[in-house]
């Protein structure tokens, strides 16, 4: 197994809140650069001649890709930083409402997928997993 020496996040819900669908080629690659790029708050401090020249983008395809991701909430900017933004879409809150009608005790997640809200928390991973280890056991 390979690991990096250090990594960002991309949100599920970019998939499932049918981002994915919706943005640009161009909004989508510059989405894809601001989580790489930010630091640990999600801010960003590169300039637009920069990020121009990294992802080959002219000025009116920055701007397009820019304001497109602002639209739909992806990132925020003041002056010359943009921040990610958390993303919250009816996909979660579908995950939440789910989550209520089971006790937490009871929830055995299938698939890393399945457990609604609750996908960033490693604990919940790894309890899963030794459930369904034992389960296994003879």
């Amino acid at each position: 197994m390979r690991w990096a020496r250090s990594y960002s996040i991309v949100d599920h819900e970019l998939l499932h809140g049918k981002y994915l669908h919706r943005l640009s080629h161009e909004a989508l690659s510059l989405y894809l650069f601001f989580v790489v790029v930010g630091d640990r708050e999600g801010k960003s401090f590169y300039g637009d001649s920069r990020i121009s020249e990294i992802l080959r983008f002219n000025r009116v395809e920055l701007g397009q890709a820019r304001q497109q991701l602002t639209n739909f909430g992806l990132i925020a900017s003041r002056g010359p930083y943009v921040w990610v933004q958390n993303l919250q879409g009816n996909h979660e809150q579908r995950g939440i409402e789910k989550q209520n009608q089971v006790s937490a005790r009871d929830r055995t997640p299938e698939h890393a997928t399945d457990r609604g809200g609750t996908w960033h928390l490693a604990g919940s991973v790894l309890e899963s997993l030794v459930r369904q280890v034992r389960k296994q056991d003879p």
